[in-house]
């Protein structure tokens, strides 16, 4: 009897020290992680700020400063007023600086930020019913590193595409050049338009005789 209980001694205390409890101090887990804002959490001064009022991407770059209590999930959105062009940023963190929103006038789509244009950086958190939105102005835009074909925002004269060579068999074929609202790059696009009335699948042909 002695020895049976001697032996369910040793197993409990063998079983006891086997299992580990755990503690918060736990690294790993598994699973997604909670990142919902608790009831105390607060974005110091109650704002978000764009580092400087007027950028110049050509020689510098633009990035936002906020603070919060925790640390959290937060998405940061960059739009131009009128072209339409976003960035975007998301992070977890407790605060948003040079580190994390490092922008340096790049666009997220086939639409380009344009210079003299109002920009909104709008935050939003996880969690958190208020939305901040801070604002600056694009002084110049970036130089991206391209291959320039032609420049329309020259005068017609001169740019590289100036004639073109429309099919006979086909109605109303124009070639336009004007203000565009697609804002790709620039404010100035070259437009191709008409109808395919033999539907042969050619419109015009426009001459590169003068690009350089």
């Amino acid at each position: 009897m002695k020895n049976q209980l001697l032996t369910l001694l040793i197993l409990s205390v063998l079983l006891f020290s086997a299992c580990k409890r755990s503690t918060e101090e736990d690294k790993d887990f598994v699973g997604p992680r909670d990142t919902t804002t608790p009831i105390d959490f607060k974005v110091f001064r109650d704002s978000l700020k764009c580092q400087f009022d007027l950028v110049n991407f050509k020689t510098s770059k633009q990035f936002f400063l906020a603070n919060f209590s925790h640390e959290v999930a937060w998405t940061l959105v960059v739009k131009g007023e009128k072209s339409g062009a976003i960035c975007s940023f998301s992070g977890l963190s407790q605060k948003i600086d040079s580190t994390n929103t490092s922008f340096k006038g790049e666009a997220d789509g086939i639409r380009f930020f344009l210079a003299g244009e109002k920009c909104y950086a709008t935050l939003c958190i996880a969690g958190w019913s208020r939305v901040y939105q801070s604002s600056f102005t694009i002084n110049q835009t970036r130089k991206f590193d391209c291959v320039l074909l032609d420049d329309f925002e020259k005068t017609f004269s001169d740019t590289g595409f100036v004639s073109n060579y429309p099919d006979p068999g086909d109605s109303l074929v124009s070639v336009k050049r004007g203000v565009s609202d697609l804002f790709l790059e620039g404010k100035t696009a070259s437009k191709l338009s008409g109808f395919d009335m033999n539907t042969n699948y050619w419109l015009t042909s426009l001459s590169s005789q003068n690009l350089k």
